[in-house]
C-alpha cells in the first residue's frame, strides 16, 4: 500500500498544532493518534480507506504505523518538525517532542477528514500515550 506523503504530513502537522501547548510528547502518543486518525473512519463505518495510506504493525505498547519513523524523519530534514528529546522523568528514558511553526495545508483533506481530524483531537488530543 503507497502512503499518501501530502495527507500524511499534513496530518503530523494538524496534530502537532492542535495540542494544547503545541508539541506531541512522545513516539507512543504520535503513533495513537494517527492510528485513531486512520482508524476511527472504520469505526464510524465512513470508508475502509485511511486518510496516510499506510499500514500498521502490532507492537507491545500499541498499532505503529510502518513509514512513521520516515515520514517525520523526512519533515525533520525539511525543516517542517522539530524533533527533540527531552528527560522529563528521571530513571526513565527521554521524551521525542514534536513541535512545528508550520501550518497544514487543510486543502488536502476532504470534509470527511476534517470531521475525522477534529474528532481525533477533542476525543484523544489530551489523553497520555497509553
Amino acid at each position: 500500500m503507497a502512503i499518501d506523503e501530502q495527507k500524511y504530513e499534513n496530518v503530523i502537522l494538524y496534530l502537532i498544532a492542535n495540542m494544547r501547548d503545541g508539541m506531541i510528547h512522545g513516539k507512543k502518543k504520535l503513533a495513537k493518534l494517527l492510528y485513531y486518525v486512520d482508524f476511527d473512519r472504520f469505526e464510524y463505518k465512513e470508508s475502509m480507506e485511511t486518510i496516510t495510506g499506510d499500514s500498521y504493525r502490532h507492537r507491545p505498547m500499541g498499532p505503529v504505523p510502518d513509514q512513521f519513523q520516515d515520514v517525520v524523519e523526512r519533515m525533520r530534514q525539511q525543516g517542517r518538525i522539530n524533533v527533540k528529546e527531552i528527560q522529563e522523568y528521571d530513571m526513565y528514558r527521554p521524551t521525542t517532542v514534536y513541535s512545528s511553526d508550520v501550518k497544514p495545508d487543510m486543502s488536502v483533506f476532504d470534509e470527511d477528514d476534517k470531521r475525522i481530524l477534529e474528532r481525533v483531537i477533542r476525543h484523544y488530543g489530551a489523553s497520555s500515550g497509553r
